[in-house]
């Protein structure tokens, strides 16, 4: 009875051994996450050993968590040829790593993908909204106010959480702000705003600017002694407070920027009469 007991441990621990062994070999490993470029400010937090500055090569594991500073840039392998980029002031956490493929989620500031076909697929979480990449390459920004900008430059994006929106082919754009629907549209070369009106203000000095961008970008307006800031809406107007232009006329500097921190720039003049004003109800903005 004591030999055949004996003789059952043996067989179980080989059979653990076996076990073991198989998946050490053949079981779900995932794809291997390596730093390929680390420039600036490019550092990897743990809750064990904090922050830790990244020099290529080094190896990363689920639940890193990777922040970029003002001067930096990160390209991190995500195997088999696919890599991500994190862009300047941006942070990305490592949450998922199978045979399936590599999940992670934007944090913050702007992110760039490429995956190659038959590699492990990405998947990208920003604000509850999940998308999923199998092939191709795609540019994706989150604004601290919860604006997101999704590009895909090749592939197809499978999207989750978006109201009315599956998929995202090659060559197009969608932009989100919370409580507002998405809106969908063409990749242009680069950010545009126009100024639409007006170009003279009334008796009092006030004016209310009134520009065309790209929808849910930041437009900013600085001059007349004032500094004020909207997001435009799913039609990509901006409508800006209205602002006290002096005497004599004023000019004045509008900034977009969208949410994968893209920028564009235009001055505008406004003429404005030199003589007595009448009294208005307009207010005058301070920077």
């Amino acid at each position: 009875m004591r030999e055949n007991l004996g003789l059952l441990l043996a067989l179980l621990v080989i059979l653990l051994v076996g076990v073991v062994g198989y998946r050490a070999l053949f079981g779900p490993q995932g794809p291997e996450l390596v730093v390929l470029d680390a420039v600036g400010q490019a550092v990897r937090v743990r809750a064990a050993e904090g922050a830790v500055p990244l020099r290529v090569g080094d190896a990363l594991a689920v639940d890193d968590q990777l922040m970029v500073g003002e001067t930096g840039v990160l390209r991190v392998g995500i195997g088999e040829g696919s890599e991500l980029s994190l862009q300047a002031n941006s942070a990305l956490r490592l949450t998922a790593v199978t045979d399936d493929g590599v999940r992670v989620e934007l944090e913050g500031g702007a992110v760039s993908a490429r995956v190659r076909a038959g590699a492990p697929s990405l998947g990208l979480r920003a604000r509850g909204r999940e998308l999923q990449l199998a092939s191709g390459e795609v540019n994706a920004g989150l604004a601290d106010d919860g604006r997101l900008t999704v590009e895909v430059l090749a592939g197809e994006l499978a999207l989750s959480g978006v109201d009315g929106q599956a998929t995202l082919a090659a060559g197009r754009r969608l932009d989100l702000a919370d409580g507002q629907a998405p809106v969908a549209a063409p990749i242009t070369e680069a950010l545009q705003i126009q100024v639409r009106g007006p170009s003279t203000i009334g008796e009092d000095g006030a004016v209310s600017v009134i520009a065309q961008t790209q929808p849910y970008a930041l437009v900013e307006l600085s001059g007349a002694g004032a500094t004020v800031q909207v997001v435009a809406g799913p039609d990509g107007i901006a409508r800006l407070p209205a602002v006290i232009v002096p005497r004599g006329g004023a000019t004045v500097a509008l900034r977009a920027r969208d949410a994968l921190g893209r920028e564009a720039s235009v001055t505008h003049r406004f003429e404005a009469p030199a003589g007595p004003r009448l009294m208005g109800t307009a207010v005058q903005w301070a920077p």
